[in-house]
């Protein structure tokens, strides 16, 4: 009603109130209908008008995206320039003036040459490109683009968890019986948090893989607000400097859960190891995903940005076949279709896609 008045709502803050969507109205009815329900049975109420299914919304269903290849690399490069701001430019500007400082000379010498102001070459001259920083937003992204985990599961991950040495990510803590598993690093992934990890030497095994700058422990909300949104207001700004198209919007954490599934689908994994390395309890939304990817224009485009993400990603067919939770014999009774033969990158070519 306020809308159509031409009323903006405010909130505490100040910031303007979100209209609630057609799924939220219909859960706070169904939780009313319920309240009411019991005062019927009690005699507080002669009817329960919640239960009306007239005043329920249509909600339309809202078909998941998925990044390319190139876009989740973009995302997650743009992760690492939020977590270390400093610019090549700015950088050899910050060699220049130190150079220039350690021979002796002023600052308002060095300014003067540099066309600077002096307090800008004193601030140049502070700033350094920390190679050592971990970038916990980069190794994030990396790993749900990657790796393929929900939310809350990338949140629940501790130290121990990313185990090096098989080369496998435990997830110990999920919402479903299927979703406590064991998934394969790819070999772009595992270099990425070697690379990561190398930044904690002191880190203990019960510490979160991927805390806060407090050391903390993740919550959903923190990854959706402190990591996804920024890093994607990122990339979108370095694609529009490249002349790129925007992400597809809205990228959530699903979204890149979405993603891994497409790229190994992408790059010949069968869908049944497909199903248990993101949890799947039944092959429906793997097999959907799947009907997508049948459906994909030409990859050929996207195939540098693939290659770097997917080279060895799926384990051979023998690797496969000793993993548990992949049930073959569904496969071979032809229950579910065959993974695509190729992704029309280089490293499987193919005309199927």
């Amino acid at each position: 009603m306020a809308k159509e008045a031409g009323l903006t709502l405010h909130d505490r803050r100040g910031q303007p109130r979100r209209a609630l969507g057609p799924r939220t109205i219909n859960m706070s009815l169904d939780v009313i209908s319920r309240v009411l329900k019991e005062a019927v049975k009690r005699g507080i109420l002669h009817s329960n008008p919640a239960a009306d299914r007239q005043l329920r919304l249509k909600v339309t269903q809202r078909k998941g995206n998925f990044l390319e290849a190139d876009e989740l690399l973009a995302v997650i490069e743009a992760a690492a320039v939020i977590d270390d701001p400093v610019s090549r430019q700015t950088m050899a500007r910050g060699d220049l003036v130190r150079r220039m400082r350690g021979d002796g000379r002023a600052w308002k010498e060095i300014a003067a040459e540099v066309g600077v102001a002096p307090s800008t070459a004193i601030w140049l001259a502070g700033r350094y490109r920390n190679e050592g920083k971990p970038s916990a937003r980069r190794a994030i992204l990396a790993t749900l683009g990657c790796a393929g985990p929900r939310n809350s599961e990338v949140c629940a991950l501790n130290v121990a968890d990313l185990d090096f040495a098989h080369g496998v990510i435990h997830v110990r803590d999920s919402k479903t019986e299927a979703g406590i598993r064991q998934v394969n690093m790819t070999p772009w992934l595992r270099d990425e948090l070697l690379a990561y990890r190398a930044t904690r030497p002191n880190a203990e095994s019960t510490d979160p893989a991927f805390p806060t700058q407090t050391g903390a422990c993740r919550d959903k909300d923190n990854v959706n607000r402190r990591v996804i949104a920024p890093a994607v207001r990122a990339a979108d700004a370095l694609r529009a400097k490249r002349g790129n198209p925007p992400l597809p919007a809205p990228v959530t954490a699903h979204t890149f859960r979405r993603t891994f599934i497409t790229l190994m689908l992408e790059a010949g994994a069968p869908v049944p190891y497909v199903q248990a390395q993101v949890g799947h309890e039944d092959a429906t939304t793997t097999l959907k995903i799947y009907a997508q990817v049948l459906r994909r224009r030409d990859r050929k485009r996207h195939g540098q940005a693939f290659d770097a993400l997917m080279t060895d990603a799926v384990p051979s067919a023998q690797s496969i076949m000793m993993l548990r939770n992949v049930h073959f014999r569904d496969w071979a009774r032809g229950d579910i279709p065959p993974a695509p033969s190729g992704s029309g990158h280089r490293n499987r070519p193919s005309d199927n896609l």
